[in-house]
């Protein structure tokens, strides 16, 4: 899968001022074995909105499904620091990221911070840019069996700065076969107290969804044959993945996060 992010117009939330994020398009390799197989297009659209406490080297983040800010980015960790905040999925039954090192890395003509993540998937954070396992993507400690995903390139102004200054980074924006379904998923509140309500909109065709826990245990799940609203109920403090099964054969993906 190919993504790329954009920084699009400044708004004022809560009297700060906050960058919209957005991700033009999803492009998909899925090969012979997965279902369905073949090249796809999918909508991306608005992501979210992010500030940046300079002061304090934090970056905070409202995401598109949520109205309550979140710690995106800590560039001020130290090695040993647990990772915290959006990115995390630490919890009481699932092992915590802590930074292993911290170095620098040449970005354009000047060298930032670097901090290591995770052995298993190689995450690092460069300070200015962010994950090197997606920008919005949490850091899968260390569960098995999911997607490597690595950090392409970084352009500011027009201009490539990392891994190097030569190429190009160009913003994937083609929609072509764009299938029947958009991306956005509303789940609020998220996080919860242990109840969400779930909001697919109205062009979504629903077969079902189920609850993971983050090592793979089936949750909770139901049948909703078309359902474009749904509630899920009773669950405890934790980390979670809800994926929803479409009838065209897609599964979305979402973390669930439970206070």
């Amino acid at each position: 899968m190919q993504v790329s992010y954009y920084i699009g117009m400044d708004t004022l939330i809560n009297s700060s001022i906050y960058h919209s994020l957005h991700l033009p398009i999803y492009n998909i390799y899925a090969g012979p074995n997965c279902w369905p197989p073949g090249n796809y297009t999918l909508p991306g659209g608005y992501m979210g909105a992010f500030r940046n406490d300079h002061a304090n080297k934090k970056v905070y983040i409202i995401p598109e499904s949520d109205s309550i800010e979140q710690l995106l980015y800590d560039f001020d960790m130290q090695v040993g620091d647990t990772l915290v905040g959006y990115l995390s999925v630490c919890s009481p039954t699932s092992m915590c990221d802590t930074v292993i090192s911290i170095d620098s890395v040449l970005v354009g003509s000047t060298y930032r911070k670097r901090w290591y993540i995770n052995s298993a998937y190689h995450v690092y954070f460069i300070e200015g840019i962010g994950s090197t396992y997606g920008l919005l993507d949490f850091v899968p400690t260390n569960m098995v069996d999911l997607s490597d995903i690595v950090l392409d390139c970084f352009q500011q102004n027009g201009q490539n700065l990392y891994p190097d200054t030569l190429g190009s980074c160009p913003l994937l924006t083609s929609v072509a076969t764009l299938p029947s379904t958009e991306m956005i998923i509303k789940i609020h509140p998220n996080p919860s107290k242990g109840n969400i309500r779930v909001d697919l909109g109205s062009t979504k065709i629903s077969e079902s969804w189920t609850l993971f826990s983050l090592n793979g245990q089936v949750i909770q799940s139901e049948k909703i044959h078309g359902k474009n609203q749904f509630e899920i109920n009773g669950m405890s403090p934790g980390f979670y993945l809800l994926t929803i099964s479409l009838e065209d054969g897609w599964k979305l993906n979402r973390k669930i996060i439970v206070q």
